[in-house]
């Protein structure tokens, strides 16, 4: 009967459509190819590859991304080098470290946090085009000159900001 009753609620949880569902990339992973989720992602390992997701985008303290990032927003604590498009926000927290370009329409960077790159905001017809072109020519052509050893760095920025 208990056994039963378990079964029960783990049914009924699992059909809640309540429950937020997203995928994780744990610290002690490392993933190597290209990634396509239609819902959130965070990652706290080290990815090499392009991450496609109609959701949201969380890179962890831990976390490692050298690729592209496409998606509906992107919010990064740990290191990304890459470029990033999403139709919504990128937020770069203070412990943040971040070289490419971005692609968005709302950018939010926190105090600390190192930017290295350079940021487009264009208007709405030209992140959809862009978006299409990136979906269609997505690789994983991503510079591999030293990337490793690169050390974050607090107290500099670049900041290349383009309204379009």
């Amino acid at each position: 009967m208990m056994f039963n009753k378990n079964k029960t609620d783990r049914n009924s949880t699992l059909q809640n459509s309540n429950t937020q569902i997203f995928s994780v990339i744990s610290n002690s992973a490392v993933f190597k190819g290209d990634i396509c989720t239609e819902n959130d992602l965070r990652i706290d390992g080290r990815v090499e590859g392009n991450i496609n997701s109609k959701g949201k985008v969380i890179i962890g303290t831990e976390g490692y991304i050298k690729g592209k990032i496409m998606s509906t927003s992107v919010e990064i604590y740990g290191k990304f080098l890459g470029d990033v498009i999403v139709s919504d926000t990128v937020i770069l927290k203070t412990s943040s470290y971040y070289k490419g370009q971005i692609t968005t329409h709302n950018m939010k960077i926190e105090t600390g946090a190192s930017f290295f790159g350079s940021c487009k905001m264009p208007n709405d017809e030209k992140i959809e085009s862009s978006f299409k072109e990136k979906i269609e020519t997505s690789s994983t052509e991503t510079d591999n000159k030293n990337s490793d050893n690169i050390i974050p760095s607090t107290t500099s920025s670049i900041l290349n900001i383009k309204n379009e």
